[in-house]
Order: C-alpha cells, then sequence, then structure tokens
C-alpha cells in the first residue's frame, strides 16, 4: 500500500485516478504501516528477552522509521516514545553508549506532554556516565527526579491506584541513590586528583630519593663528585 501510494502521489493531486485513490490508499498504508510497527516492536522485544541486543536494536530502528515516516501517518505517540527508550536500552547492553544516547535524547525531542520522558532521561544518564561523563549524568538523573516527583504529586491528586503509586516512589528511591553514589564519586575523584603530586613534584621526590640512597652507600668522608670520579 505504500509504494502504490507513493505511485499515485508522483501522478499529481489534480489527476481524478489520484483524487479517488488517495483517501483509500492512505487508509491502508495506515493500517499496514501500523501493524508492521507493532510487529517489528514484538520482534524487538522477543530479542530482547534473549539477550541479542545487536537484533533487538535493528527491529526497534526499523519500528522507528516506519513510524516516523511521512508516508506512514503513525500517530501512536506512546508507542515512538517506546521505541526510542527500547531502543536505547537494547544499545545500552550492547556496549553503543553513544547510540544508546542518541537515541534517549531523540524521544526526549518528540513534541507533546508537559513532563520529560523519565525512561529517556534515565538511560541517557547510563550512557553518559558509560561514555565518563558524570556532570551530564547527574544532570538527567535530577531532571528524571524532579519529573518522578512531579508525576506523584499528580498522582496523590488523582487518587490513582497504590499499585502505580509504589512503582514510582520506588523508581523515585533508585534515582534518588544513583545521583547520591554519582555525586560522591564525582567529589571523591576530584578530591584525589586535587591531592595527587604535580609529575614535576614527583620527579624531584624520585631525584631526592636517588641521592639520599647514594649518599648512604658512599662513605661519609666522599662527596658525590668524588664518588664518581674515583
Amino acid at each position: 500500500a505504500l509504494e502504490d501510494m507513493i505511485k499515485v502521489q508522483q501522478m499529481g493531486t489534480g489527476s481524478v485516478i489520484a483524487s479517488k485513490a488517495l483517501p483509500r490508499l492512505r487508509a491502508a498504508c495506515r493500517s499496514e504501516n501500523s501493524g508492521r510497527i507493532l510487529a517489528e516492536k514484538r520482534r524487538g522485544n522477543a530479542y530482547f528477552k534473549q539477550k541479542n541486543y545487536g537484533l533487538a536494536a535493528k527491529s526497534y530502528s526499523l519500528a522507528i522509521r516506519l513510524a516516523i515516516s511521512p508516508y506512514s501517518k503513525f500517530n501512536d505517540a506512546d508507542t515512538t516514545s517506546k521505541l526510542y527508550t527500547n531502543l536505547a536500552l537494547a544499545n545500552l547492553n550492547a556496549g553503543r553508549f553513544h547510540e544508546a544516547e542518541q537515541a534517549c535524547t531523540s524521544v526526549l525531542a518528540l513534541p507533546g506532554g508537559d513532563q520529560p520522558n523519565i525512561s529517556a532521561l534515565r538511560r541517557r544518564a547510563m550512557a553518559f556516565k558509560a561514555m565518563n561523563d558524570p556532570q551530564k549524568a547527574l544532570s538527567d538523573l535530577t531532571a528524571a527526579e524532579q519529573a518522578l516527583e512531579s508525576k506523584l504529586q499528580q498522582i496523590e491528586k488523582d487518587n490513582a491506584s497504590s499499585n502505580q503509586k509504589q512503582k514510582l516512589q520506588k523508581l523515585l528511591s533508585a534515582t534518588r541513590k544513583e545521583i547520591e553514589v554519582l555525586s560522591s564519586s564525582s567529589s571523591s575523584s576530584s578530591s584525589s586528583s586535587s591531592s595527587l603530586p604535580s609529575s614535576s613534584s614527583k620527579q624531584d621526590e624520585k631525584k631526592r630519593a636517588i641521592i639520599d640512597k647514594n649518599s648512604a652507600a658512599s662513605p661519609p668522608s666522599q662527596t658525590p663528585a668524588a664518588a664518581a670520579a674515583a
């Protein structure tokens, strides 16, 4: 259906055939694409459960390409977001941290919603941490913490289920723990680096140690120059 619709569009909107065929083909294309997108998502989930993260990432990537295609008219924003966060998780497990960060950044740039995507923030923080960028990881975790707090407040107002509330509280607790650990490790690494002697002072200490050793090995009456000349 997608290929047929492209051919009809190439005929021009002024064509009688195009004007009659386009609405039908668009509907068929939406249905066909939705089915393929969901099928690829399920396939990716199956690969992920098998710990085949490379193939899982390929399935999620294909589903995303279909979902954001200008011809697909796929308008399920929640599914598209999940595809991106799934892709990020698959790439994280495969050790492709830059690709994971890119997937999270893409979903955070999607329009709609007052709150940022918490899964994307947490997974991008994991990618930044793996790429030795603790400051960006802390920034994302802090944003995730704020989003979780806001979501919990909204849930309490809406009298949502206790199960959903407990799940968010658990996630908030885990996020705060990660912030604490990351902040602690960043502080300790910066303090240890500041307390380390410079390379020049290390060399000076080494020279002094050599001189002291030579002095101890030489008779007390000998000077370093006399010992070297003998």
